[in-house]
């Protein structure tokens, strides 16, 4: 909300403004002649399009990041919602971690030129090349994600590939908390193809590969107060903090031809 006063206008109180993550926004404010005591309140009409600046970018809130399906819940899938990328070989999203790797190329960029911000500071692994993010927060954390591929300004980051960026949440004037696990395994995951293509003896069954994936944690957030001294109204200072586990045991089958030969 902007509120505008001074002597001889109306007052303009302006709602329904939302800024997000990497934007920049502008609202034009309109004062009218008028007593003090006059209020004028303008909402919801601010301009969708995007007119301070030619970046292109995609941004995803923290709601639809809750309701999307992404295989080892790790945030970095999200780039592969981005037109104009194409994952290489190496790409591996379904674990967290540095085990994860994102290699995928967008508008023709090496893998290595990908940057990565968390609330502002660069999360950027440089020291491993830049292919994954040194930072990585849970999906539960993550209010907005936001990925520019072209056209940013020098202000955006230090790499000449695409920016990501995240703002993690904050909390409320209510304390809220949830705790949650996710699980995959080989119970409920179908086989790998290339186990099935070929069993021996013919009419038998594929080896079952190994695969137990379990992520769990928790997330707690509300307003700091300190009875009697600071913050009683529950309007100044909030805190969120999170933590998950994830545990990972996958088995690989190998298989060998047995040959022989008689002369």
């Amino acid at each position: 909300m902007i509120t505008v006063q001074t002597a001889g206008f109306q007052k303009l109180v302006h709602t329904g403004i939302t800024l997000q993550v990497g934007q920049t926004l502008r609202v034009d404010l309109q004062l009218t002649v008028g007593q003090v005591t006059q209020e004028i309140t303008v909402s919801g009409t601010v301009n969708k399009v995007e007119t301070e600046n030619a970046t292109v970018s995609n941004l995803v809130t923290g709601s639809q990041i809750q309701n999307l399906n992404l295989n080892g819940r790790n945030y970095q899938a999200l780039i592969l919602l981005t037109p104009g990328q194409s994952p290489t070989n190496g790409i591996n999203l379904t674990v967290m971690g540095h085990n994860a790797s994102t290699n995928t190329y967008i508008n023709g960029a090496r893998t290595q030129t990908l940057d990565f911000e968390v609330d502002g500071g660069s999360a950027t692994d440089d020291a491993g090349g830049g292919n994954s993010p040194e930072v990585q927060p849970n999906l539960d954390m993550i209010a907005e994600f936001r990925i520019s591929t072209s056209n940013y300004g020098a202000d955006t980051g230090k790499r000449s590939g695409a920016q990501t960026a995240i703002v993690t949440k904050s909390g409320t004037k209510d304390f809220h908390g949830t705790m949650w696990e996710f699980v995959r395994n080989d119970a409920t995951d179908s086989n790998p193809w290339f186990i099935n293509r070929r069993i021996n003896p013919p009419g038998g069954n594929a080896p079952i590969t190994p695969l137990k994936h379990n992520d769990w944690g928790y997330n707690f957030g509300g307003p700091f107060v300190i009875p009697g001294h600071y913050n009683e109204s529950k309007t100044k200072t909030f805190f969120f903090w999170t933590q998950d586990w994830a545990r990972y045991r996958v088995g690989t089958v190998l298989r060998g031809d047995a040959r022989i030969t008689t002369q």
